[in-house]
């Protein structure tokens, strides 16, 4: 009696097996927790376009409510570009690219001008939540009196030069007093190739990309991104939560 129960056991397992597997591996979406729907309590990873960049926290899209993203850290869709809008800024940027590893937005003017890198001298991240990323991409604008001939320089740029003022671009690390009493610092930015920066010099008609950088620490994220994971916003606890990224699309238990 007692090895037909046990064999009877065994075969009921066996029967329900493939619906506990089937279970166990379904999306983390359909799967309930305490609280519900697991959607319910995250805001929603969206973007502009197929080939946007991916919208999640500490950004959002306008569209989306406030908690799903920090004050300062709103992004916008226009025609399928996405578009962040400086507080302090006379102008819209499109966002090329958002690193949330290394918490760095790469945005380049929307407005096209005769003089590309004229779009730096209005660049204003006043009041705002970035700053700008520190790389050897930093440059620096300067403002000289009278010609300079530096190998740290570049210029002068035509289009903002007249006849008794020089603007050369020179790299921020290098000590300005190298070049003389004659030129002064009047803007610092970061672009994000040495490629744009020629580009936008020659008068090309793109305007040159800026890297910004944004403190994650102060959002509850840091280290999280870094290790690979999502940090994300839950709409049930009121707070940041870092998420095991493999864990975000599929549940499976070895």
């Amino acid at each position: 009696m007692r090895k037909l129960s046990i064999s009877l056991s065994f075969t009921l397992f066996n029967s329900l097996l493939p619906s506990i597997s089937l279970f166990l591996l379904l999306p983390c979406t359909e799967s309930k927790t305490s609280g519900g729907n697991i959607t319910s309590e995250f805001c929603p990873i969206t973007n502009c376009s197929e080939k946007g960049p991916t919208i999640r926290f500490p950004f959002r899209l306008n569209t989306q409510p406030n908690f799903c993203g920090h004050e300062g850290f709103e992004l916008s869709c226009s025609n399928n570009n996405t578009i962040l809008h400086l507080p302090s800024s006379s102008s819209d940027y499109y966002v090329q690219e958002i690193s949330y590893r290394d918490s760095i937005i790469t945005i380049r003017d929307v407005q096209e001008t005769s003089c590309p890198i004229q779009s730096l001298l209005s660049f204003n991240i006043t009041n705002s939540n970035f700053f700008f990323f520190p790389s050897w991409l930093g440059k620096t604008l300067v403002n000289c009196t009278e010609t300079i001939d530096f190998f740290v320089t570049i210029g002068p740029v035509e289009c903002l030069s007249g006849d008794k003022n020089f603007v050369y671009v020179r790299n921020s690390h290098t000590d300005i007093d190298v070049l003389g009493s004659a030129c002064r610092t009047y803007k610092s930015f970061n672009v994000s190739t040495e490629f744009d920066l020629v580009k936008a010099i020659m008068r090309d008609s793109s305007t040159p990309r800026v890297v910004l950088g944004w403190n994650d620490f102060e959002y509850g994220c840091q280290g999280c991104e870094k290790s690979g994971d999502m940090c994300r916003y839950n709409i049930t606890s009121n707070s940041t939560i870092c998420l095991n990224q493999p864990r975000e699309t599929e549940l499976s238990v070895f």
